[in-house]
């Protein structure tokens, strides 16, 4: 059985919304995106990167997310 993917890296973030890994980057280091450091690297959940796209005028990223 497959597990449904819950947290991406910055890069797997960037491609996903089409943006600059640096981008991710920095958004996560002003605190506008939530995501947590492991290393040298950020891991972000599923629901924080589907709340910050939301915010900043994104539609739904993934069908799977309930949000209102």
């Amino acid at each position: 059985m497959i597990s449904e993917k819950t947290t991406y890296t910055t890069q797997e973030a960037a491609e996903l919304l089409g943006l600059n890994p640096e981008t991710i980057r920095r958004k996560l280091r002003k605190g506008e995106l939530k995501g947590a450091r492991t290393g040298k690297e950020y891991t972000i959940s599923k629901a924080d990167l589907e709340d910050w796209y939301r915010r900043n005028g994104g539609g739904k990223l993934f069908t799977d997310i309930n949000t209102n």
